[in-house]
């Protein structure tokens, strides 16, 4: 795996912060960032973090948690996704999708349930949502996408205008697309949103 963390490091981070803690019962590892203020139904945001598809998430999604968890008056959970190359598509939008359900079966209603995401994980989040809802599942009360990577096509005009001929933005990125190209099982989900 690529850049892949030391075994026990979700466990640890989770434990530095006075307001984290270990989420349980997720199909996949997951940190609460925040505390639900007594008394009140509380937002959550599942906040699904970005790596290029193949990072795992670093000490800033963690700071970006607590602000998010502190301004909304709620909790953030960040899920841990399985990640490329090791892992092929659409294994992450299947975790996400998976968390999502299991903050439903755990009670979180889902008028108090926002998915955010944050550049490659913004992309993740929006298919995840698009096959809950082609699912019919129910729907979380928002979406908020933070510099999201959603044009996997990588031909929107930000790309074309601002990329060097011939060159992809990083390596990384054009690791990415090759995976995802390579994947392509003719799913709707990578497209360009």
């Amino acid at each position: 795996m690529l850049f892949e963390a030391p075994e026990g490091e979700m466990d640890q981070s989770a434990e530095a912060g006075e307001n984290r803690r270990k989420g349980e019962g997720f199909p996949r590892p997951a940190v609460w960032c925040g505390e639900a203020p007594e008394g009140e139904a509380s937002p959550v945001i599942l906040y699904v973090y970005g790596g290029t598809f193949a990072m795992n998430r670093g000490p800033m999604h963690l700071v970006v948690a607590e602000a998010v968890a502190r301004h909304a008056r709620g909790r953030v959970l960040i899920p841990e996704y399985r990640l490329a190359p090791e892992h092929p598509f659409p294994l992450a939008i299947e975790d996400v999708v998976a968390v999502y359900r299991a903050l439903l079966a755990q009670g979180i209603p889902p008028g108090k349930l926002v998915v955010m995401g944050d550049t490659a994980g913004a992309g993740i989040a929006l298919a995840a949502l698009i096959v809950l809802r082609d699912e019919g599942a129910p729907l979380p009360a928002g979406f908020v996408a933070l510099t999201p990577w959603a044009d996997l096509t990588m031909s929107g005009g930000s790309y074309v205008e601002n990329i060097r001929p011939g060159r992809f933005a990083s390596d990384v990125e054009a690791g990415s697309y090759t995976h995802l190209r390579d994947h392509e099982t003719g799913t709707k989900h990578v497209c360009r949103f």
